[in-house]
């Protein structure tokens, strides 16, 4: 779902700059990482799934079911926050539509750090800062009403690189883990 993400933002990103040339070959270079990750993980995913299952303890069955619920419940109230989000800006109830991209990406990155608790990475928080804090200057300088369409450009850009970074942590990690059978199995990026 990472990889999607990442190719949604870039999409977005067209939003601000509009069809500018730079604007469409960066967002053509991000989907084509997009791509290229998306076949890093399917290939990844196949190797996980052949490695033998091993000894799992009562306290790996618990591990992961607490690890299961939190990100459940992480990625639930993300997507709650996003849909209210739309809807609010959307319908211009409170500010107004040109809002929406900084306001998602700022709970986009927000939700970022717990998830980097919750899996004891810094690499989470270290990606969420550019995006909450580019969501934040987007967010005061569109209200400001001066330079909107770029700043829309600018935040989904960050937002896409960092969320593309993520997914390339995520199966850099696992491809480098795979040998130790550390790498766990299901939806991961």
């Amino acid at each position: 779902m990472v990889v999607a993400f990442a190719a949604l933002w870039a999409v977005m990103m067209l939003l601000g700059f509009g069809t500018h040339p730079l604007a469409v070959a960066a967002m053509v270079v991000l989907l084509g990482y997009a791509v290229f990750l998306f076949f890093w993980t399917a290939r990844t995913m196949r190797a996980v799934r052949a490695l033998p299952d091993g000894p799992v303890t009562e306290a790996d069955i618990r591990s992961q079911k607490r690890i299961g619920r939190s990100f459940g419940v992480t990625f639930g109230v993300e997507m709650v926050l996003i849909m209210a989000a739309a809807v609010l800006l959307g319908n211009s109830v409170i500010g107004g539509p040109d809002f929406i991209a900084p306001v998602i990406a700022l709970i986009v990155g927000v939700h970022f750090y717990p998830l980097g608790a919750l899996f004891r990475t810094r690499v989470h928080a270290v990606l969420a800062t550019p995006v909450v804090l580019v969501a934040v200057v987007s967010i005061v300088v569109i209200a400001r009403g001066t330079f909107v369409q770029p700043m829309i450009g600018i935040c989904c850009l960050v937002t896409s690189v960092c969320v593309a970074l993520m997914a390339t942590y995520i199966l850099r990690w696992c491809s480098e883990n795979l040998a130790s059978h550390t790498c766990p199995r299901g939806r991961w990026t």
